[in-house]
Parts: C-alpha cells; sequence; structure tokens
C-alpha cells in the first residue's frame, strides 16, 4: 500500500507549474484567445510530420510580393492550426501568436529574429491575407521582437522553429538520406511545437506535442495539409502579369461585350466549319445467306 507522502508527491511538485500557468493567465484580461494549448503539458509525447515540395512553397510566397519561405511555411501551419481548431469548435475570435525560433535563411526582409512574437492571422480565413500580415511583421520585426514576455502581452498559442538542412544529399551506409524531421521540446502554455526542415529539395513540418493537448496528431497534420493544398490551388490559378508579379485570377464571370452573344450567328458560323458529309455508304445485298 502506498503511503499518503508517496501520494501527494507528485501534487506537490505540480503546486509550483500551476501557480506559474494561473499567473500567465492573470497577465491577460481577456481571454478571448487562448484555446486548449495554451494549458500544462504532460509527459507523454506525440509527434507527426509532413513532406512537401520546397518549390511549392517558392511559388505561394510569390503570391505576396517580397515575402519569404519562411512566410509561406508559418502561414501554411497557421492555417493548419486554424482548421484544426474550427473542427473541434474551438476556434476563438481574436488572432492567435506563435513565437518564431530563428529563420530558414537569412532573407532580407524574412523573419530571422530569434524570439520574434507573430500574429498567426487565424482570425481570417483568406490565406492570401494571413500570408500578407505575416510578411508585413516580418517587415516591421524589430516592433514585435521580444514581446512574449512583456506582461500583457498575447499568450503563445505554439512555437516555430526553422531548421536548415545540409546544402547537399546525405549518405548512410551507402543509403542516400530522404528526409529528416525534428523532434523539440514543449513547454507549458505552448502545447505544440513546429519544426520545420529544408533539406534535398523538400520541406518537412514536424508536429511536437502531448497526448493530453493533441490525442490525434494526424488530424491536425492532415489540416496542415489541407492549408498546403488551399494556398497551392491559388498559385496554380494565378496568372504572371507583365510587371513579373503573381496576381490571384479574378472570380467573377466573364461578362461579354455588346453583341457578340447572338445564338443565330453561333449556328451559322458552326454550320458554315463543320465538315463536310461523306459520301453515302454502299446499299448492302438482301439476298438471303446460305
Amino acid at each position: 500500500m502506498l503511503s499518503p507522502r508517496r501520494l501527494l508527491t507528485p501534487l506537490v511538485r505540480a503546486v509550483p507549474t500551476a501557480l506559474a500557468f494561473a499567473g500567465d493567465l492573470l497577465k491577460w484580461p481577456d481571454h478571448d484567445n487562448l484555446t486548449r494549448f495554451n494549458s500544462m503539458v504532460s509527459p507523454h509525447r506525440v509527434f507527426d510530420s509532413r513532406c512537401f515540395a520546397l518549390d511549392d512553397f517558392a511559388s505561394m510566397a510569390a503570391l505576396v510580393p517580397g515575402a519569404t519561405l519562411n512566410d509561406a511555411i508559418v502561414a501554411v501551419c497557421a492555417g493548419g492550426l486554424r482548421s484544426y481548431l474550427e473542427l473541434n469548435a474551438q476556434l476563438p475570435t481574436a488572432d492567435l501568436s506563435a513565437q518564431l525560433q530563428g529563420s530558414l535563411t537569412a532573407e532580407p526582409g524574412g523573419t530571422s529574429q530569434p524570439g520574434l512574437l507573430l500574429r498567426l492571422g487565424t482570425d481570417t480565413d483568406d490565406p492570401v491575407r494571413r500570408l500578407a500580415a505575416l510578411h508585413h511583421q516580418a517587415t516591421a520585426a524589430p516592433a514585435y521582437a521580444g514581446l512574449a514576455g512583456i506582461r500583457g502581452a498575447a499568450p503563445v498559442a505554439s512555437t516555430f522553429t526553422p531548421l536548415l538542412g545540409p546544402a547537399r544529399p546525405w549518405f548512410l551506409a551507402g543509403a542516400r538520406i530522404t528526409y529528416l524531421s525534428a523532434l523539440l521540446p514543449i513547454s507549458d502554455g505552448r502545447g505544440p511545437a513546429f519544426a520545420t526542415t529544408v533539406y534535398d529539395g523538400r520541406v518537412v513540418i514536424s508536429l511536437t506535442s502531448c497526448r493530453d493537448l493533441l490525442p490525434d496528431p494526424q488530424v491536425f497534420t492532415e489540416c496542415i495539409g489541407a492549408s498546403f493544398q488551399q494556398l497551392l490551388g491559388l498559385t496554380e490559378s494565378a496568372r504572371r502579369s507583365p510587371a513579373g508579379r503573381y496576381q490571384v485570377r479574378s472570380q467573377q464571370p466573364r461578362v461579354p461585350s455588346p453583341g457578340t452573344h447572338n445564338p443565330a450567328r453561333r449556328s451559322a458560323r458552326k454550320a458554315a466549319t463543320s465538315r463536310a458529309a461523306g459520301p453515302a455508304a454502299r446499299p448492302r445485298s438482301t439476298t438471303p445467306r446460305r
């Protein structure tokens, strides 16, 4: 039989963490942007990942002039986060925030400041507007950096850690390594942690969380895949303008100019251009078969 002291030891150890988390909640006068992930994490980890083509993210970034690879990847993850919370009827009305730890490249205007706090744009269902908002924060990075620890700042829903892989493919015992992912530590109040790895022309988005906060990580990564396909579909429907920028094609139906919609004229044109009928076929013999 366990002694009362051994039974109370785990509770005593959890008290400081619970008090710290309660103190963090007091920082935010309104809790309309808290999610299921702003809670204490358990020791049971869950992990899942998705692999995408690097060129597709470059095409997504071209939807917003000046947007970088970082901006496109974070936009896809933010769209997946929104879809997952909406699927569970837990999407807050206010925008969610995330902390970015580093950058994939040293691109000018990229989100390369460590500890940068980003508004994810989860309050809009427009993926291009979300991408533009993330890029705007990247260009104004000094005004957003370091806000995660300031009293009154918005709670952080997740963290992003970009990891740049080797420039050349790696081999192990003669076999080429085709896939690189990463497991990240998670902390209380920041349940899901995203790791983005760029290697060999691929982008791998890895998700780490705990079983209590995220019992279905495969559903979350499916939401990330759906967010990726949504942005990719916009790039495929875009056309390059003479200025060299991508513009999304208008979804409005084309209105014909006056005088062009004439069914009689269309029928006459079809009759004039239709192929002439071939010669009549030879009649069959009516002689009965023997």
